[in-house]
């Protein structure tokens, strides 16, 4: 049975502390996700200074870093505004601030509206305004389009993993203004690296999902068969786009590229071994294993690939006046 909400014309009346109200904010902004998102968001505008040549701003990094911070925070903060009633059906989620009304569905919308443009003026400003239209496709796609389809497809996953990979694009773009080989790298391996992560909390928590009318591929998979193949098959596909550059045109292979490869497979491999222990015991405990793994494989993985680019690439030249020019 779930538990009698409070009508939130008598919120108000709700004694709360400030430093609940803090941690309630907090909560909002799904603070867990948010260090994913900030770590990719720092790593894309390192790699896009690496990939180019040019000097790491790292103050421009750390502002690229709170504005995308502050738009991620706006999204969660409409997210969790739009799915009350499903938040409110799961345990794992029914203790948040807006399913346990400690938060009034308002000021979130407001919380959210006003991160969201902060948070997008200061991409503008500090960066390369291509990183602010990123990180604007990036919201709108996660709250217009991956939050509604929740309930209605098991795709929802795959869609979803298209905004969850722009963060470290919104990085790059908002140092360089482009794209190039090395971000499209890092936006496919965060993509492919998602699904067997959001598979294994999808596994995880299958009968709340499922009592909570969302759509996912666990909950008609009664024996994890199709579950764990999926995880397999993103695992493999990550490890091969990880591995491209190596495999372009003009890289010179050296005892480097060796130990990159081995550590990308090395990588790959520890992922993979923990989707067969799902494969051979679907249950809760190898789910939350792969989970587990999933969370250190990523961002070590997205170091050997700045390092990858940071040895393979020429020293940068500093700058300096050329008098001649002038003369």
């Amino acid at each position: 049975m779930s538990s009698p909400q409070v009508p939130s014309e008598s919120l108000a009346k709700i004694p709360r502390s400030l430093g609940g109200t803090l941690r309630d904010y907090v909560a909002l902004t799904k603070p867990r996700v948010a260090t994913l998102v900030l770590f990719s968001v720092a790593t894309g505008a390192i790699l896009a200074a690496l990939a180019n040549q040019i000097p790491v701003d790292w103050i421009q990094v750390g502002w690229l870093v709170v504005g995308a911070a502050l738009v991620s925070s706006s999204a969660s903060a409409f997210n969790q505004a739009m799915e009350i009633h499903t938040d409110g059906l799961m345990v794992r989620t029914a203790k948040r601030p807006l399913p346990a009304r400690r938060i009034n569905p308002s000021e979130a919308w407001i919380f959210g509206v006003l991160s969201g443009i902060a948070g997008i003026a200061i991409l503008l400003t500090k960066g390369d305004p291509a990183g602010a239209w990123v990180a604007l496709v990036t919201h709108l796609s996660y709250v217009l389009v991956y939050t509604p389809l929740k309930t209605r497809t098991d795709l929802n996953t795959i869609i979803g993993a298209v905004p969850g990979a722009l963060p470290p694009v919104i990085g790059y773009v908002g140092v360089v203004g482009h794209v190039d080989p090395p971000c499209i790298v890092l936006f496919g391996v965060l993509f492919l690296w998602q699904i067997p992560h959001f598979l294994a909390i999808a596994w995880m928590y299958r009968e709340q999902y499922a009592g909570a009318g969302m759509k996912m591929l666990t909950l008609h998979d009664h024996s994890g068969r199709v579950t764990a193949a999926q995880m397999r098959n993103y695992i493999l596909a990550m490890v091969a786009i990880a591995s491209f550059s190596i495999l372009t045109q003009g890289r010179a292979h050296s005892v480097w590229d060796l130990f990159y490869l081995a550590g990308v497979t090395a990588l790959g491999g520890w992922f993979l071994w923990s989707s067969f222990k799902f494969y051979h015991k679907p249950c809760y405990e190898t789910a939350k294993f792969v989970f587990r793994v999933s969370l250190l494989v990523l961002p070590l993985l997205l170091v050997l690939i700045c390092v990858d680019t940071w040895i393979a690439s020429p020293p940068v030249q500093p700058l300096t006046n050329n008098l001649e020019l002038t003369q």
